[in-house]
């Protein structure tokens, strides 16, 4: 059907390829063609997913949840309440309002897709470790670090067993495992999770922003150690340049202001 190709490719030009008018284009395409034969609720469902997360990468956090929403909404009509692909919704709904800093109200949403994936897909499937991941980063943000870093090590079982031990998915659950130790005062702790995150990131990630995370975690680790403040010092210029040539200016204000406060130390 048209509008399913055209609903794939706009995943792939916007979320895959970054090309965020052209899976604009193809979305306008398949709603067009859903509406012309007269709807089709799961279908539809899958443009709004899709298209809602290239909004999502765009910055445009209020139309992708919205977008998300809706989605969310034609899922549980057309496969009930109790479907896993109406876990994938809840967890992309968790990830919009995160971004929007209503974090309370994301914890909720990941948790029902926690719940749902797991009933539906079983406990090792990694869809089930990617919300395991959103959910630590949501802790981490409302200072459960204890509470999170549980969450980030389910991922990594899953992923570990399920794609390799070098799987560019790890970075993420490694990082938040190394920050959350930092955020409990234990550098010394975080230095494992966070030198194997760094060495898959610098190996396989393009994006700069994980990259930066990654990097400054990193250099706070070993500041705090006493390990190689050197290297710290130069892992944290490389992740402020990583944030600067990224979305989140913010950040690389907070590696400046982190790199100031330690200029006349050694």
């Amino acid at each position: 059907m048209r509008a399913a190709v055209a609903t794939e490719l706009a995943w792939v030009f916007g979320y895959q390829q970054g090309l965020y008018e052209e899976a604009e284009r193809w979305s306008g395409i398949a709603d067009a063609v859903l509406q012309r034969i007269g709807g089709h609720e799961l279908l539809r469902a899958w443009q709004l997913n899709n298209i809602g997360a290239v909004r999502g990468l765009r910055g445009e956090r209020g139309a992708a949840l919205l977008a998300q929403q809706q989605a969310l909404a034609l899922k549980e009509k057309a496969l009930g309440h109790d479907h896993p692909d109406v876990g994938v919704s809840e967890g992309n709904i968790a990830v919009e309002l995160a971004a929007l800093s209503r974090n309370q109200e994301a914890l909720t949403h990941v948790d029902r897709s926690v719940a749902l994936l797991e009933n539906g897909l079983g406990a090792g499937h990694p869809d089930l470790a990617t919300q395991y991941n959103n959910r630590g980063e949501i802790l981490t943000v409302l200072g459960r670090p204890r509470e999170a870093r549980q969450a980030f090590e389910k991922a990594q079982v899953i992923w570990e067993r399920e794609l390799g031990l070098e799987d560019r998915n790890l970075a993420y659950a490694l990082t938040g495992i190394g920050v959350t130790y930092l955020a409990d005062s234990e550098p010394g702790t975080a230095l494992a999770p966070l030198e194997r995150a760094y060495k898959i990131r610098e190996a396989q990630e393009t994006d700069w922003t994980r990259r930066a995370e990654t990097r400054f975690a990193l250099a706070r680790a070993l500041w705090d150690t006493n390990r190689d403040r050197a290297r710290a010092r130069g892992l944290a210029d490389q992740a402020r340049e990583g944030y600067a040539k990224s979305a989140v200016k913010a950040k690389a204000a907070e590696v400046d202001s982190w790199l100031r406060a330690r200029a006349g130390a050694s």
